[in-house]
């Protein structure tokens, strides 16, 4: 097990890009329980983005109470979400079954980290998972994306599919303050053809988008996002009310 606090993030860096490590155990300072990372996957980049490039660090509000993270992966997000408000109520969806297995295994240690094996979408649905690109090659970990069975072309998994309203209703909650997006094209259904009744509460809405997967993503978030301050740091736009 390696224990990191961020002292040398070259020495970090080597090993997070080493490839004779299948997996790692970290021990990351404010985090309940060692995080583990496949390093077969893009699970380092992700850790890097998040933990040691603080990518979702901007402007944030100081409090919060329920938070939604849309495209969970692994759960990192969730944890840097979690140690900034130990108070909060988090709903981690994430559609990949295998991330979504280290996902709950990242957030074991929270009672009020809830995962759900699903894909966020415009309406409740049942969508196939995409595991290669148009030309074939593997998206990876970090990249798989969703699509109707007339779009997926058979695919071999699928997933669920839920609204933010089908989640709020799940777990009784009224809102959420923080709404972390980021479902490889996906946002172009979600804030094209969605209800987006949900935003009128949320404070910040944090997103990235997928033009190179769907080309309108862009142009659908900021229709949906007109009238908020926007902010940026690295791919994330941030969207406050």
């Amino acid at each position: 097990m390696l224990f990191v606090e961020f002292k040398n993030n070259k020495i970090l860096t080597a090993i997070l890009n080493s490839e004779k490590i299948s997996s790692i155990e970290l021990a990351v300072k404010g985090i309940k329980s060692p995080v583990t990372l496949r390093m077969n996957e893009s699970d380092q980049s992700v850790f890097s983005q998040v933990f040691v490039r603080r990518g979702y660090l901007y402007d944030l509000p100081e409090k919060v109470s329920f938070i939604l993270d849309a495209g969970a992966n692994i759960g990192l997000a969730a944890l840097w979400f979690k140690r900034r408000y130990p108070t909060a109520t988090i709903i981690a969806v994430e559609p990949d079954p295998q991330n979504y297995v280290y996902l709950q295994r990242n957030t074991a240690a929270y009672d009020d980290i809830h995962c759900v094996n699903a894909a966020l979408w415009h309406k409740t649905d049942q969508l196939d998972l995409l595991y290669n690109d148009d030309t074939g090659k593997e998206l990876g970990a970090w990249g798989v994306q969703v699509a109707t069975e007339s779009e997926g072309g058979g695919a071999n998994a699928q997933c669920a599919a839920y609204t933010v309203s089908d989640l709020l209703e799940k777990f009784g909650i009224s809102h959420f303050d923080i709404a972390k997006i980021d479902i490889e094209g996906a946002e172009y259904e979600l804030f094209k053809f969605g209800d987006l009744g949900w935003l009128d509460k949320t404070e910040l809405v944090i997103a990235e988008t997928h033009d190179r997967i769907k080309p309108e993503s862009s142009a659908a978030v900021e229709a949906a996002m007109s009238g908020r301050r926007v902010g940026r740091r690295g791919e994330n736009l941030f969207y406050f009310k």
